[in-house]
């Protein structure tokens, strides 16, 4: 004879979850922050470094003549 147990189905394992909005909004900001700071960072260096160009200083200009 066949065994005629009755099978159940039995509930899938709970969802993850669900991401609140404030949560991702301060993941976005955060990650925002970090890559904002960083692109500060690379110019700070760079400038120390010597990369950026140097800053023409307003006693290096003389006006000689001017029009009327």
């Amino acid at each position: 004879m066949m065994n005629t147990q009755s099978h159940t189905l039995q509930p899938a394992a709970p969802a993850a979850p669900a991401l609140s909005a404030g949560s991702v909004l301060a993941q976005v900001s955060s990650v925002l922050a970090v890559i904002v700071l960083l692109i500060l960072a690379c110019a700070w260096l760079a400038r120390r470094l010597g990369f950026a160009p140097k800053r023409i200083s307003s006693q290096a200009l003389k006006v000689s003549a001017s029009a009327w």
